[in-house]
């Protein structure tokens, strides 16, 4: 993996996640609110192994998740990122995926933060389609997705429940070469 990859908006900085972010990623990922419509709490032991994870994903894949930070503050904010979906390294699907503080809610940053991120798949990584879900009453995600123009498809079942299923093609102006693959 690179290690110089940096994203930067007018508020935000976002990094690929390191070792040193474990008490800030995990912090984030015991609140249930926060958490509510992704999984369960976890503890920071398995924060730990979503971290090893999340490594070993931008060492294969060149993309994965970023941690978010307030660029004003240098607070962590955040977490938000391309994956295969539903985790597999065998899917042809890409995935954007964003969980954003409690205390950072309702300022624009999971918009902020997810178009940094698309940019990258597209221009960098050179994705040619990302795609993204989230649960049906998951109303501020939904508004995230819709003011970056993802196109809602249909409902699946993925990640064990029901979700609603989004994509977002790259333009022509965006093209580039290759697409990666998660196999």
């Amino acid at each position: 993996m690179r290690s110089d990859i940096r994203l930067e908006t007018d508020r935000l900085l976002l990094r690929p996640f390191k070792k040193i972010d474990l008490e800030d990623l995990a912090a984030l990922n015991a609140d249930k609110e926060a958490m509510k419509f992704i999984s369960s709490p976890l503890s920071r032991d398995q924060v730990e192994g979503v971290i090893d994870w999340f490594l070993t994903e931008w060492q294969r894949l060149e993309f994965g998740w970023f941690a978010v930070f307030e660029k004003a503050t240098g607070n962590f904010i955040g977490q938000c990122g391309l994956q295969c979906l539903e985790g597999r390294p065998d899917s042809s699907d890409i995935e954007l995926a964003f969980v954003i503080k409690r205390s950072s809610w309702g300022k624009g940053y999971a918009t902020e933060a997810a178009e940094a991120v698309v940019g990258y798949g597209f221009l960098d990584v050179g994705l040619e389609r990302i795609v993204a879900v989230t649960m049906k009453d998951n109303l501020s995600s939904q508004h995230v997705l819709d003011k970056l123009a993802f196109q809602y498809k249909d409902s699946r079942n993925l990640y064990g429940r029901e979700v609603m299923y989004y994509e977002l093609a790259r333009t022509m102006s965006d093209a580039k070469q290759s697409e990666p693959d998660c196999s």
